[in-house]
């Protein structure tokens, strides 16, 4: 993340979030570290819950984490926005302890590298408005 300012990566994954019709709404922090949440309903863009201080602190933690739901709207258009399916990355930085999916494997390795995750990003095409 050294290569990618906390200020720059969220700028960054907000601006593709918006580019690609990915919802985002900020709620207020419940715990005490911020989460977030990606819903993908099928066909369509999805949203993005993050909860988070008002305002958000734009910081390394952040980064990754909006990294992290980022790689689900990756997989969600993977899956032709039908599904949320594994990309085929490297699946090694889960916590450790913990079991997870292919796919929650996959965000949690990622989420250390916003730059492979923004560079796949643009990748994306956006889906067509319907008129």
């Amino acid at each position: 993340m050294d290569a990618l300012p906390p200020a720059t990566c969220v700028s960054q994954l907000l601006a593709q979030a918006e580019r690609l019709g990915v919802a985002v709404r900020w709620q207020a922090q419940v715990g005490p570290e911020p989460e977030a949440a990606y819903q993908a309903p099928p066909g369509q863009p999805g949203l993005m819950l993050i909860q988070a201080g008002q305002p958000a602190p734009i910081n390394a933690t952040l980064c990754r984490l909006l990294s992290h739901e980022m790689v689900h709207v990756l997989q969600h258009w993977h899956g032709q926005l039908q599904a949320i399916t594994p990309l085929g990355w490297p699946t090694g930085g889960t916590p450790p302890g913990r079991q997870l999916s292919l796919h929650e494997a996959e965000a949690f390795t990622a989420q250390g590298d916003p730059p492979r995750v923004l560079e796949a990003l643009k990748q994306l095409k956006a889906p067509a408005h319907e008129p």
